[in-house]
């Protein structure tokens, strides 16, 4: 049935629910997937493994699940009921795509901040429901390394954190929008990494450095209020901020004076400063730092100091999982509905973008995007139904790209091209209106008519990011 340069070896065959055979096998050099559809032979590249033997079941809903035994003597597992990564260009314009933050809306659409080196200007990056837009935040030139930080409010409306330097003085900077435009305000003195959230009143709060001052500001209605968390005589980085259930901030820190990894949390009177203990403060290698609540209010933490690393809290001790990977760099976290972590993160040995999910025993790691140089900058945020969405630079091409995995094939693609355009909005077209028509490709929901739930359904898919 295959006409390979390499004899198959290593060959498994089971029979999924709709009678038709699947084969798991290893051949040129990979390991590969056949299945028969009634009709002929679908063959397809499953990963660069080599081995001696495969097992392979096809579960209820017709995903496909493969373990093997590879040359390195490795068990390893292999599924599509993940899903399939798709990737876009949003924004190609002005060095667009650095220091991303993105946020997911309600009706699960993407959010992204970013800095457009090219014309120094703030820039935010939407899913209207159809497309997506970008638009310059702030008109006035930014001069530095402007980091950006995105939260959304409970109307879906954007807040963004970040600084500036203007006339000699470093400036930590905040825009809102409120459904109408962009409000703009200078929050105080502020030098690096800005980190914002937003509590239950739709209030920002902020987490920031000044020079050797790790800080906070948060808007009480009507002024900002700001307060000094540590001070050291060395500048601390690497923030990241979180907010508990009762609108508390937690926050992940490096101490460069003292060569600490540090968490601070607050408990609505005083300030308490805990060190973590991690091989990884022994230097000072650190890069990036991402920390989440989960639903009990316990702090999930994700850092880079050249490997990636993860620590969460069961509420008598931290966690430690040290060199998930061993090359990582610019990472962000964000926790599913059953509170494990999914990180993105940049591979500077191949210069790609990647992606890990814990499972409560083991990390699952692969890569998202590895054409050109991409990764970097990268923000992960998971929608209503625990898929990620990654915005990231492209280097390679200067720009901003957004990734997202989909989980379920979108009704709308009526030609099977994987993308919902105007071609299968013709389709849908062709047939609408007509009734007992079971064979219709507007028949969506299956009942024999072509009727307005079919056109819901449509509408639906057609709206997500992921099908456009």
């Amino acid at each position: 049935i295959s006409a390979g340069t390499e004899i198959a070896v290593g060959i498994a065959i089971t029979v999924a629910a709709d009678n038709n055979p699947h084969i798991g096998y290893f051949a040129d050099g990979e390991l590969k997937h056949a299945e028969y559809n009634g009709t002929g032979w679908q063959f397809e590249s499953v990963s660069a493994d080599i081995g001696a033997a495969t097992a392979i079941v096809v579960d209820s809903a017709n995903f496909i699940h493969i373990s093997i035994i590879n040359n390195s003597d490795e068990l390893k597992y292999l599924s599509d009921k993940g899903g399939t990564w798709t990737t876009q260009t949003l924004d190609y314009s002005s060095g667009s795509g650095r220091h991303t933050s993105i946020a997911v809306d309600s009706v699960d659409r993407p959010h992204i901040s970013h800095f457009a080196d090219l014309i120094n200007k703030i820039k935010y990056t939407y899913h209207d429901g159809s497309e997506f837009i970008s638009e310059i935040v702030d008109p006035t030139k930014l001069y530095g390394i402007v980091r950006t930080s995105l939260a959304l409010d409970s109307a879906d409306q954007p807040h963004i954190a970040y600084r500036n330097f203007e006339d000699s003085t470093y400036l930590l900077q905040y825009a809102h929008h409120d459904g109408l435009g962009w409000n703009l305000e200078d929050v105080a003195e502020g030098y690096s990494f800005p980190s914002v959230a937003v509590d239950s009143n739709d209030r920002p709060h902020i987490c920031y450095i000044l020079f050797g001052s790790l800080k906070y500001a948060v808007f009480n209605g009507a002024t900002w209020d700001t307060e000094i968390i540590a001070s050291s005589t060395q500048l601390p980085y690497c923030l990241s901020l979180a907010l508990d259930s009762t609108d508390q901030p937690h926050i992940i820190y490096f101490d460069k004076e003292n060569v600490e990894f540090r968490y601070v949390n607050h408990n609505g009177g005083t300030w308490n400063f805990e060190t973590l203990s991690v091989s990884s403060s022994t230097s000072t290698t650190f890069k990036t730092t991402s920390i989440a609540m989960d639903s009990n209010d316990l702090p999930h933490i994700c850092w880079t100091d050249l490997t990636l690393n993860y620590a969460n809290h069961d509420g008598t001790q931290w966690i430690i999982q040290e060199s998930i990977e061993t090359v990582a760099n610019e990472m962000d976290m964000a926790l599913d509905s059953a509170n494990y972590p999914h990180l993105s993160y940049f591979n500077p040995q191949g210069a790609d973008l990647k992606y890990g999910v814990y499972d409560g025993t083991s990390w699952q790691l692969e890569t998202v995007d590895a054409i050109g140089s991409v990764g970097q900058y990268s923000s992960i945020a998971l929608d209503s139904q625990n898929n990620p969405h990654i915005s990231y630079y492209n280097a390679t091409n200067n720009e901003l790209k957004y990734a997202t995995i989909l989980t379920d094939s979108c009704s709308c693609d009526l030609n099977a091209d994987d993308v919902c355009d105007t071609q299968d909005l013709q389709i849908f077209n062709s047939d609408w209106g007509q009734d007992n028509c079971p064979n219709c490709d507007c028949d969506l929901d299956g009942d024999g008519d072509c009727d307005g739930t079919d056109l819901l359904l449509f509408g639906n898919d057609w709206s997500k990011p992921g099908c456009r």
